[in-house]
């Protein structure tokens, strides 16, 4: 298929996914309600329910994940009938009441947290539109720009958008900091009849929890961003490693792969670019080691939970002895921006010597526990005190 015609299969999916939110919207007021992990253990979920019950017939209902500020959930956002926005915060499932009155805009934000200030503070790439996008809708994120990248790339050489990458000096978010490109590069370079793609989301670190936002708040730019990834590095098969306590991600992934497969944005020959991208999840198991890439494929294939002996490494011999790249979520999530926007863009964002965003785990001892994201180069104190509250 010519690229001419692959942009316009694209659009297609555009038009249809933007008439789709537009007539489940039907000039209805919006209650965006935050599910993730952290707010399920404080009744999310049980107030997702309460809510779509009383309001469904009166407003638009929207399962979003969590915006990063843990310690305001339950959070809920309601664009109200006369299109005023009010942030709610701390929201009992036994009390809609402020909810009510937040439609008729007979009450102010209730903000008593600070986390407005919180997410202002930030610069958000990977985690952009995560507590607002519907993380139950691929039409959602379709409208917003979604997938766009992915077909850009597929229009373009792989070589092309490994070299975007590499201007980029993206670097691997899990720990090593390999240059992002150059992974996919070398694993292209190695002569195989088949390659695989690991999105490594075990992160099994205690206190470690970005990962998990980003699959339940925005698990569409975790998939746009590793096909992209695969699609670069000749890659037809990819595999999320998932932590086994991680449920919710899981769910919210699962849905995620089934409707990009549905629409045809997965599969075989994916919009007649003769590519094929074969998505599935597999679940960790279990213990820290485990999100050791070598370890990791250990358990894939079976064997017992421990490190292989390097060289030879994953790119030249890895799942099934074949070329394997092996990014984690952060990583990929911030390669849409790239290839939208350009290298130039992202090499802007950071301290110069190093580029992007980084999402930062807060916990402990300070006022405002959750997620950020920002700017490489931001200091500790501006993380704990500034935007941690201290």
């Amino acid at each position: 298929m010519t690229d001419s015609a692959l942009q316009s299969r694209f659009q297609e999916l555009v038009v249809s996914a933007r008439d789709r939110v537009e007539r489940a919207a039907q000039n209805r007021p919006k209650i965006i309600v935050q599910v993730g992990h952290c707010g399920q253990s404080i009744g999310a979920s049980e107030l997702a329910r309460k809510v779509a019950a009383r309001f469904r017939d009166t407003a638009t209902v929207v399962i979003a994940g969590c915006d990063g500020a843990c310690f305001a959930a339950p959070t809920v956002i309601v664009a109200s009938r006369s299109d005023h926005t009010h942030r709610l915060e701390r929201v009992s499932p036994d009390d809609l009441e402020p909810i009510a009155r937040a439609l008729d805009d007979e009450t102010d934000s209730e903000n008593p947290t600070g986390a407005t200030d919180f997410i202002a503070a930030q610069r958000r790439i990977a985690l952009d539109g995560c507590g607002t996008l519907d993380a139950e809708s691929i039409d959602d994120y379709i409208a917003r720009g979604g997938y766009l990248a992915f077909a850009k790339a597929l229009q373009s050489n792989p070589a092309e958008v490994i070299q975007e990458v590499k201007d980029s000096r993206l670097r691997g978010r899990g720990g090593a900091y390999f240059p992002a490109g150059l992974k996919w590069e070398s694993a292209r370079g190695f002569s195989a009849a088949q390659r695989y793609m690991i999105v490594n989301c075990e992160e099994g670190e205690p206190g470690l929890f970005k990962d998990r936002h980003l699959m339940e708040g925005a698990p569409h730019r975790v998939i746009e961003g590793a096909c992209i990834a695969a699609y670069a590095s000749d890659a037809t098969y990819i595999i999320f490693y998932i932590n086994a306590e991680a449920n919710l991600s899981a769910q919210r992934m699962e849905t995620a792969i089934r409707q990009a497969s549905e629409l045809g944005l997965v599969g075989e020959d994916t919009l007649g670019s003769g590519h094929d991208f074969n998505l599935e999840i597999r679940r960790g198991a279990g213990g820290y080691v485990c999100g050791e890439e070598t370890t990791l494929i250990n358990t894939i294939e079976g064997y017992r939970r421990e490190p292989r002996i390097r060289p030879p490494y994953p790119v030249e011999s890895g799942l099934w002895s074949r070329p394997t790249v092996i990014n984690n979520a952060e990583t990929l999530a911030s390669v849409p921006f790239i290839i939208n926007n350009g290298a130039d863009a992202f090499t802007q964002v950071g301290d110069g010597a190093d580029t992007g965003t980084k999402i930062i785990n807060l916990s402990g001892a300070v006022h405002h526990p959750g997620l950020i994201e920002v700017p490489i180069g931001t200091t500790l104190r501006q993380v704990i005190y500034d935007i941690g509250g201290g």
